[in-house]
């Protein structure tokens, strides 16, 4: 029920210069230094650069990032190679993980390399949004129980109390490079920053949402 629902609710628009057919990975040839100097020119929405925090929640370990984000990158290339179902994960949201199950759909997965060996990561731009965090877990995708108590507890407080009735759901974005001897691949990563220990997922690879 609560795929069927993701999908109601969860709609998306491929980027038309991609080839599933020739490229049932990465969906394009090898990214060189111009392709990722216009994704990373992509323009951004939104973008708030005013962001605080009082407990610091906005830094990033880049080393235990870097650690823990290789291992999804691994888990998102296999589920996409065993053929499994996105939606039955949170390693990435409900638009792009209905992109990539329909992408897979029509690529001959069979040509893809059964293993990946990346030797390079490589944080590549940072950012801050406003917007909610969307994940496969969550209500209709939108809100988890932390963020539901959250807006109703900013919604009865009032405007008297103006830290927190004026704040507005940010997400931390994270572009990051991967390197492998088969691939080159640019994911976008985000987080909710209202509420502390918020897990980071996957909005975007090599820019096949727009």
């Amino acid at each position: 029920m609560q795929k069927e629902v993701l999908k109601l609710f969860h709609n998306f628009d491929l980027c038309p210069k991609l080839c599933n057919i020739k490229y049932p990975w990465s969906w394009r040839s090898k990214l060189n230094n111009n392709n990722i100097k216009n994704i990373k020119n992509v323009n951004k929405y939104s973008i708030c650069t005013n962001f605080t925090s009082d407990d610091n929640r906005e830094y990033i370990h880049q080393f235990n990032f870097k650690k823990n984000s290789r291992h999804a990158y691994e888990v998102i290339y296999k589920t996409y190679l065993e053929n499994k179902d996105f939606l039955d994960y949170c390693y990435t949201t409900p638009s792009l993980s209905i992109a990539l199950n329909k992408l897979r759909s029509n690529s001959n997965i069979n040509n893809l390399s059964k293993n990946i060996n990346i030797k390079n990561i490589k944080i590549i731009d940072s950012w801050y949004e406003y917007g909610l965090t969307k994940s496969n877990n969550k209500i209709m995708g939108f809100y988890s129980k932390d963020e539901i108590i959250h807006e109703l507890i900013a919604g009865g407080l009032g405007p008297e109390v103006r830290n927190i009735w004026d704040q507005r759901g940010i997400k931390q974005k994270i572009m990051v490079l991967y390197e492998s001897d088969e691939y080159v691949d640019i994911l976008e990563w985000e987080r909710n920053m209202m509420i502390p220990d918020q897990d980071w997922q996957v909005s975007n690879i090599n820019y096949i949402l727009i």
